[in-house]
This record gives structure tokens, sequence and C-alpha cells, in this order.
């Protein structure tokens, strides 16, 4: 059963706050697209893919996100036992954020592997996205199915590919003979 004490200040001060960034972000993402299909007709068919895929995934989170606010502070305004649950934009934009980070997360490993060459640093990335991208399908389909918060009892999400990414760049970068060795 939903919690009807639930403080509207936390529920609504984060998704309304949440969406006004996230369609701010999303204005610049929309320039940035338009620049690079503008300027870079002659990118692989695959970059165009994946960015044109980013862009519709963002476009998706952003459309759950707004509905978000809408059904939180429009539709259901005061309506607690609503309140303490999640529906279905949390999820939605639970999976395409996850799902970008991975399609990114393996662009800036195939410029890691073009530099390197390392199969061991590179496996271990690669199954550290996996990981990530399949704990935010996890999270969502647990948010899905169990949409009043008392229900949940674990919620899986990972970021440490970025972690791992960014460091092996860095390691690459700063070590002498391997490197530009600064």
């Amino acid at each position: 059963m939903a919690d009807a004490n639930v403080d509207l200040n936390d529920v609504l001060g984060s998704i309304l706050i949440g969406t006004w960034l996230n369609a701010m972000l999303y204005m610049l993402e929309i320039t940035q697209v338009i620049h690079y299909f503008q300027n870079y007709s002659n990118d692989r068919p695959i970059f165009k893919i994946a960015v044109a895929t980013v862009f519709i995934l963002d476009t998706v989170c952003t459309v759950a996100a707004c509905a978000s606010a809408y059904l939180y502070s429009v539709v259901h305004w005061g309506d607690r036992a609503y309140l303490a649950q999640q529906y279905w934009p949390i999820p939605m934009y639970i999976v395409t954020t996850g799902t970008c980070g991975a399609i990114v997360q393996f662009f800036m490993l195939s410029r890691y592997w073009i530099l390197t060459k390392r199969k061991a640093v590179a496996s271990v990335i690669i199954i550290g996205i996996i990981v990530t991208w399949g704990g935010s399908i996890y999270s969502a389909s647990k948010l899905a199915t169990f949409s009043d918060y008392s229900q949940r009892k674990t919620v899986f999400v990972s970021a440490t590919s970025v972690l791992k990414l960014t460091l092996a760049i860095v390691f690459w970068i700063l070590t002498p003979g391997l490197g530009f060795g600064f």
C-alpha cells in the first residue's frame, strides 16, 4: 500500500528541477546534432546511426521526464497515494539513459582501442559497459514491477565502466613510452 505521508517538496521538487535541467541539456543536444549532421556528412555510417539513435533515445527520455512532471504535479496534484509510487515515465528514462550511456561508452572504447590495442583492458571495460546497461534494464524492470517504494528490496545501478574507461585513457596518456608521456 502506498505511503500517504509523502513530502511534496521531495517528490515534486526533484522531478521539476530534473525536468528543467533535462530540457536545457536537450536543447543543447538539438543544436549539436544539427551541427554534426550539417558538418560531418562524410562520417562513417555507424557514427551517424549512433548519433541518431542517441538523439531519438534522448527525445524519448525528455518526453518521459516532461510526462512525469505533468502527471505528478498537474494530473494527480494532491493525490499523495499517487505520489508515493513511480509510474511508466521513471523506468522509461532509466532505460533510455542507460542505453544512451552504453552507446557513448562503446564509442569511447572504440577510440581507446584505436589508440592502445589493449585487449585485456578493453575486455574488462566491455564487461563493465554491458553490466551497467543490464543494471539499468534491471532497475527499470524492478521499478515497473514494484511501483510502490515499500515493495522494493534492491535496485542495481552501476557507473563503474565510465570510471574504468576514464582511468584507462588517463593511464595511457600519462605513461611514458605508451601515450603522450607528459
